[in-house]
C-alpha cells in the first residue's frame, strides 16, 4: 500500500483492522501523515508569498513546524502507549496468581523441593500429562510461582512454555486480539519512522533541532515515544 506526503511515497503493507475499522494504532498514523501533508501545503503557499521577506517567511512558518512535531509527538505516543497496553494484556493473560499467604508460598516449596528430587521419569510423566491437559493444578501451581528464572532453569523454561501454549489455546479469541493490537501498534511504528523522516527534511531540521523542539515544549515522552534514548535527551540537556 503506498502512502504519500508532499509527493514522496512510501509503500507499507496493509494497515490492521478490527472488523470493518482500522486500528486505533493504525488511524492515529493516518493523522500524523495527514499532519503532514497539511503542513507541506501551508509551506508551500508560504513560499510562494512574494509580499513576505525570508525572514518573514520562516516566522510565518515557524509555529507551523511546532505544530507538526506536536502531532508526531502524540501519535507517537499513542502508539506507544497502545504496545504497552498490549504488553500488559499478553502479561495479564499469562500471569500466575501469587501465594495468598505465608502458608501457601511454604507449601509452594515444599512442592518445588519434592520437583527437585523426584526421578526424571516422574517429571517427564508430569510434563505428558501437562500436553494431555490432566496435570496436577496444585504442582503446577507451585511450580509456575518459582522465583527461579527461566533462563537458569531449562526444564521450568519449557514447563512455562506449555502453560503458555495451553493458555493460548484455551483462549485464542482473547489471544487473537492481542495479537492484533501487538501488530498494528508495530506496523504504525514502522509507519511512523517514515513519518518522521519526512517531517526531517519538510522542516529542513536535523534530529538533534527537533529534539531541542521537544525538550523546549516540555515534551520529554514525546521525544522518546519518537525514538530519541535518554543519553540523546541528557546529552542534549548538557549543552
Amino acid at each position: 500500500m503506498e502512502y504519500s506526503i508532499a509527493n514522496r511515497t512510501f509503500t507499507m503493507s496493509a494497515p490492521i483492522r478490527k472488523g470493518s475499522d482500522v486500528h486505533i494504532a493504525c488511524a492515529v498514523f493516518h493523522a500524523s501523515v495527514d499532519a503532514a501533508n497539511e503542513f507541506a501545503d501551508k509551506k508551500r503557499s508560504i513560499e510562494i508569498n512574494d509580499n513576505l521577506s525570508n525572514n518573514g517567511k520562516r516566522a510565518a512558518l515557524e509555529p507551523h513546524i511546532l505544530t507538526l512535531w506536536r502531532q508526531i509527538s502524540a501519535s507517537s505516543k499513542k502508539i506507544r502507549a497502545e504496545r504497552l497496553a498490549a504488553e500488559k494484556r499478553r502479561a495479564d493473560l499469562y500471569a500466575v496468581v501469587p501465594p495468598a499467604n505465608a502458608d501457601e508460598a511454604a507449601t509452594d516449596r515444599e512442592i518445588r523441593q519434592w520437583w527437585r528430587d523426584a526421578p526424571k521419569e516422574q517429571r517427564n510423566l508430569f510434563r505428558n500429562e501437562m500436553k494431555e491437559g490432566k496435570v496436577d493444578q496444585r504442582i503446577l501451581l507451585a511450580l509456575l510461582r518459582s522465583p527461579i528464572p527461566a533462563a537458569f532453569d531449562l526444564e521450568m523454561a519449557a514447563i512455562k512454555a506449555a502453560h503458555e501454549a495451553s493458555v493460548l489455546e484455551q483462549k485464542r479469541g482473547v489471544a487473537a486480539s492481542i495479537k492484533d493490537d501487538e501488530d498494528a501498534a508495530d506496523w504504525a511504528t514502522r509507519g511512523m519512522a517514515h513519518v518522521v523522516a519526512h517531517a526531517y527534511i519538510l522542516t529542513e531540521m536535523r534530529p538533534l533541532d527537533a529534539l531541542s523542539l521537544l525538550l523546549k515544549a516540555g515534551d520529554e515522552a514525546g521525544a522518546i515515544a519518537i525514538g530519541f534514548s535518554e543519553s540523546d535527551i541528557e546529552q542534549k540537556r548538557g549543552k
